[in-house]
């Protein structure tokens, strides 16, 4: 069952509709119910944008947007809230909350949660990135991988049936890398979908059930790992300096050729 379908949609920017040059063209693509897909291509390609446009923050050309079988458009911010949680690469906040309260913000609007069912997700997603230690400080007083975790637990607490990650392991160490992967894993068994734009390729490859490959504003490939992961559309698009094999352990592998 598609969570997720994208129609021909067209997303332009510039001051007047006549100036305007288009930053997606024609991306027509489905998320199914338990999906991990990664959104991959070059810095500019339109990754952002295109998590921008489903998130119902970034006003489209054409096409269409369905979440859950609904147009986005006809759904109402809090409509939305409920059913699309959204990590942006950079999420600041200019007061100076305790984690705890930024915590809060996943619920904002929304009442059909009692708080005690509200502070069983919260401790859900500490428990999980193992982050409880930070509840009671200031979030401006962490370090930025702290906060991109504080940013993390917020958005699984949403709970949604969509959850779009823009670059999540941008500021993260290896550990919560791993961590956040594992959760990722564990929300798909329970039919949560996720959309995240990655830049690297063989993370992508291991943790992904399908991979939209975007360049110039342009989707590429969309479909498994290793039926978008080739040599050709690769080199296409990075350039000719990139390999593809399968590893002894049978996983694919992508790398850059050092001359």
């Amino acid at each position: 069952m598609s969570v997720l379908s994208i129609e021909e949609l067209t997303v332009s920017a510039g001051r007047s509709r006549s100036t305007q040059a288009n930053v997606l063209s024609n991306i027509s693509f489905n998320v199914q119910k338990g999906e991990i897909v990664g959104v991959v291509g070059p810095n500019g390609a339109g990754k952002t944008t295109l998590l921008n446009s489903i998130a119902g923050i970034q006003a489209i050309r054409s096409g269409r947007i369905q979440i859950c079988g609904k147009k986005i458009g006809s759904l109402s911010a809090l409509e939305r809230a409920k059913r699309v949680s959204y990590l942006p690469q950079h999420c600041n906040v200019p007061f100076p909350y305790k984690v705890k309260d930024v915590l809060k913000l996943a619920f904002y609007g929304d009442h059909s949660l009692s708080k005690y069912q509200q502070q069983q997700k919260v401790n859900h997603a500490l428990e999980t990135l193992e982050i409880d230690g930070l509840l009671n400080r200031n979030i401006n007083e962490l370090s930025g991988g702290e906060q991109q975790l504080v940013h993390l637990a917020r958005t699984i607490a949403q709970n949604c049936t969509i959850m779009l990650l823009d670059e999540p392991t941008s500021s993260l160490d290896l550990s919560h890398e791993s961590r956040l992967f594992t959760l990722l894993k564990q929300l798909k068994k329970h039919d949560y979908s996720t959309l995240l734009a990655i830049h690297d390729l063989n993370t992508a490859a291991r943790l992904c059930d399908k991979i939209a490959l975007i360049s110039r504003g342009k989707l590429c490939g969309f479909g498994s790992p290793s039926s978008v992961f080739t040599v050709e559309n690769l080199r296409r698009i990075y350039g000719n300096r990139v390999d593809v094999h399968i590893d002894s352990l049978g996983q694919l592998r992508i790398e850059a050729q050092i001359r």
